[in-house]
């Protein structure tokens, strides 16, 4: 555990904790695949189990779980990401879900992003005149 699950919650990452220098938001740093203890999950054998949150600030109990549209969706598996969100919930955890069509829209992902800083109290650094450029630069180079 600790390294991301999949390209994509690494390209979240990025985008999320790069410093602005290089085009990121600037939030701390994050630990990858977390693992968090959380009870009735649904079935007295997983309840021994820790999740593994894709992104967590544990300082702040805050997490970013970022849902993909191939695995995330489907009338079973959008029940058992419920489960497992109420379940991280009930542990006082603050859970923040992160799409790809969020991340991909500039204007989405800062609306995300501005939501994240709160929860985290993490300072809003002041954009220079090259943040943007930067950040598309980034983006391109993350996301394709």
């Amino acid at each position: 555990r600790g390294a991301a699950a999949s390209p994509m919650e690494t390209a979240a990452a990025m985008l999320l904790t790069l410093p602005r220098r290089y085009g990121g938001y600037g939030l701390p740093a994050c630990k990858m695949n977390h693992p968090i203890k959380a009870a009735n999950q649904g079935t007295p054998k997983r309840d021994a189990r820790p999740l593994y949150a894709d992104m967590a600030w544990p300082e702040r109990r805050v997490i970013v779980e970022y849902d993909s549209d191939f695995f995330h969706s489907g009338s079973e598996r959008l029940r058992t990401d419920a489960a497992r969100r109420n379940a991280l919930l009930g542990t006082g955890w603050k859970v923040f879900t992160l799409t790809k069509r969020q991340l991909c829209s500039v204007e989405e992902c800062d609306l995300f992003v501005a939501q994240l800083r709160r929860s985290l109290r993490a300072y809003n650094a002041h954009t220079t005149p090259h943040a943007a450029a930067r950040q598309f630069e980034l983006r391109r180079l993350v996301l394709g």
